[in-house]
């Protein structure tokens, strides 16, 4: 296979990019296995004023691209070079010991850039939920003219911030209701916007109305099935920290041959010392389903389980770390404060901040909670608008604090920034 790399430097000081051997602390080494077995080349920045692009000069790699190595200060974002509907985008801030089979026998590109781990921004939004477009929440109305307006400019703005924060945006949480139903023609929209038209990584979560509401309420299951198999693949394209699942190989079991996936779905990632979890719904959501796999001539099961077992043990290891620690899902309520097991587990790991959303029309605090820490120490609860509303969180994370704006942005994307608040993350 060929792999076709396009290197791009974006800051204010270009830097020339060689191919070459070596494992220098300004390189990106590629590897043809995972885990970093079968060198193949390392990509070089320098402090010279040079912009090199394959497209004036190919470059190519013979081989596959299985896992790479990043250093500290620099990013990576690989791409599937196809311009269609399977075109992928991640990018990486840490090494990365088995790449996504995304990019298996795939012509790639390869930008890389200085990052500070120490200064960078996150946007975290809420509601999507195509295309559900009510002003009142207990109604049930769908604008699809107005819901591609809603949503178009909210990753139209996205990306604008992203250009005007000069690389620094790393990401975009969306904390669940990707979709109003989890039907294939509002997938595939979430998807056009989401995954293909947005320009930043997307970390996406759960909510009800993705795989609550829709179960046993859709034709063979197929919309729970769609969303939860979607987030299943958009996790394991990335450098995920934890993610509970458990899945299983392909058996026989009279009349068909089936396949069990299990666990809450939950996951989590670190960029630099901040440590993000994503919870999908609610911590202690459970339910089962199955349904034909078309594709693979397979009964496929789907066993959700409530994700505090394996969140205590992501945050332990977390902790050991040295990480500061951010919550994130789609719904939170007030009596999750009086259960035990979350208490004990916000008190030992100290957690700063929670953003969620299912509110719709919250953008910004919902509640500063100074009961649990103790003296001087808060909880912050976050809640993100729907798209609908145009507006969002972005958050500047700068070494011991965290910098919470609201944007808002109108229908051609162009945005205002509003200030919230700095809080501390320890």
């Amino acid at each position: 296979m060929k792999i076709r790399i396009i290197l791009l430097v974006t800051m204010p000081m270009l830097s020339s990019i060689n191919i070459a051997s070596g494992n220098q602390s300004n390189c990106i080494q590629t590897y043809e296995k995972i885990n970093f077995q079968t060198s193949s080349k390392s990509i070089c920045l320098t402090e010279q004023q040079y912009l090199f692009n394959s497209d004036n000069d190919d470059v190519s790699i013979t081989g596959r691209m299985a896992s790479l190595k990043i250093p500290d200060g620099i990013k990576a974002r690989l791409c599937t070079a196809s311009s269609d509907d399977s075109h992928v985008c991640q990018t990486y801030f840490k090494s990365v010991p088995k790449l996504s089979d995304t990019y298996k026998n795939q012509l790639l590109n390869l930008q890389i850039s200085r990052f500070d781990k120490n200064d960078f921004y996150m946007v975290v939004s809420a509601d999507p939920q195509y295309p559900w477009t009510c002003k009142d929440d207990l109604m049930n109305c769908d604008d699809e003219v107005r819901a591609k307006i809603d949503n178009e400019s909210r990753v139209k703005s996205l990306n604008k911030l992203a250009i005007d924060l000069k690389g620094k945006l790393v990401g975009s949480i969306i904390n669940g209701d990707l979709t109003a139903f989890g039907h294939d023609w509002q997938f595939d929209k979430y998807n056009q916007y989401y995954e293909q038209e947005l320009n930043i990584n997307n970390y996406p979560g759960l909510g009800n109305h993705d795989y609550s509401n829709n179960v046993e309420d859709c034709a063979l299951n197929n919309c729970a099935t769609r969303m939860a198999s979607y987030l299943i693949n958009k996790v394991k394209s990335f450098s995920y920290s934890s993610f509970d699942l458990v899945e299983s190989d392909v058996y026989y079991d009279f009349p068909s041959l089936r396949k069990k996936y299990q666990g809450s779905l939950s996951y989590s990632w670190d960029i630099g010392n901040i440590h993000f979890v994503q919870m999908n719904y609610k911590p202690f959501y459970e339910i089962n389903w199955n349904s034909w796999n078309f594709p693979q001539a397979r009964r496929d099961y789907y066993v959700i389980k409530p994700s505090l077992e394996w969140l205590e043990k992501d945050l332990q290891q977390a902790k050991q770390d040295g990480k500061k620690i951010i919550l994130n899902l789609h719904y939170f309520s007030y009596f999750f404060l009086e259960n035990t097991s979350i208490i004990n587990i916000l008190k030992k790991n100290k957690i700063p901040a929670i953003f969620s959303g299912h509110s719709h029309v919250v953008n910004g605090i919902s509640s500063r909670e100074s009961n649990i820490y103790g003296r001087g120490k808060n909880l912050t609860l976050f809640k993100s608008a729907a798209a609908k509303y145009h507006k969002y969180l972005l958050v500047h994370y700068q070494g011991e604090v965290m910098t919470v704006q609201g944007v808002k942005n109108d229908d051609d994307g162009q945005y205002t920034l509003y200030d919230i608040g700095t809080f501390s993350l320890n």
